[in-house]
């Protein structure tokens, strides 16, 4: 009867912790699936959100086109008018002998009118094949000192202010650096290669300095087939809410630049 009642309490006992066993399984398949579960919803929050930027991005990047082929229009359209005007006024001059040179220039001032320039155009004062060197930079991000590819220095007038910009480029990052405040709200800002599609600035590191690292791959790809780099960007304050500044840099010597950029990259790896 002893031995019965042993093995009686043996199988309960072993009935028990077969339970417990299952109990437990059970909470720990629950709590992997609470564990990925959290990890998918993180991974569809980030999804969504670099989708948003993206679409932001690109919302930009049309903008700026649409509003360099208006300034294109304008200005084109603002050239062929001072030309008529010319014609017209030389035309005056041959036909009325009566019409005295002061007649003439005032007539020729009414048919032209003032020029409303939207763009602010600045071109590095150097020749074309050393707009771009290899220099030791300090990196705007901490200091330290970075092999980069800088453009000459452009000057830039906002009003009765002078200001100088400049390209860097390093390996990883290209910074647009200037020695007076950006308007970061301003949409209609960033790179444009020849007549390309622009390429907006990612952000800006402070108000001296904007930054392109996420799209960095791809602006250097338009860089590396394209013969003139345009830059536009706007200064707080302003002139005017309706200007925006550009530069031109041409691209004659950045292939050899940034083969002299690859191999300082190299040497300071050793």
């Amino acid at each position: 009867m002893k031995h019965s009642i042993s093995i009686y309490t043996a199988q309960i006992k072993l009935l028990s912790l077969c339970v417990l066993i299952s109990l437990t399984a059970c909470a720990d398949k629950s709590a992997i699936r609470d564990k990925e579960r959290a990890r998918y919803d993180a991974l569809e929050e980030e999804l969504i959100n670099a989708q948003e930027v993206e679409e932001r991005r690109r919302r930009s990047e049309l903008r700026v086109a649409q509003k360099l082929r208006q300034l294109d229009t304008e200005n084109s359209a603002a050239a062929l008018k001072r030309m008529q005007a010319r014609r017209q006024a030389e035309t005056v001059n041959d036909s009325d002998s009566t019409v005295g040179n002061s007649d003439a220039n005032q007539f020729a001032t009414a048919a032209t009118g003032p020029v409303v320039t939207q763009i602010v155009v600045g071109q590095p004062s150097t020749d074309r094949a050393h707009i771009w060197m290899l220099q030791d930079y300090a990196n705007p991000v901490d200091g330290s000192m970075l092999c980069a590819v800088v453009s000459a220095p452009v000057t830039v007038k906002n009003g009765t202010l002078e200001t100088r910009v400049s390209v860097v480029i390093s390996s990883d990052t290209v910074f647009l650096r200037t020695d007076a405040t950006f308007d970061t709200s301003v949409p209609e800002i960033g790179y444009r290669i020849d007549a390309g599609i622009p390429i907006a600035f990612d952000h800006f590191l402070n108000e001296l300095t904007a930054v392109v690292d996420d799209g960095y791959e791809r602006l250097l790809s338009a860089i590396s087939s394209g013969d003139t780099l345009r830059v536009a960007f706007a200064y707080l304050p302003q002139l005017s809410s309706a200007e925006t500044h550009v530069i031109e840099l041409s691209l004659d010597s950045m292939e050899q630049a940034m083969s002299e950029l690859a191999q300082c990259d190299a040497d300071a790896s050793r």
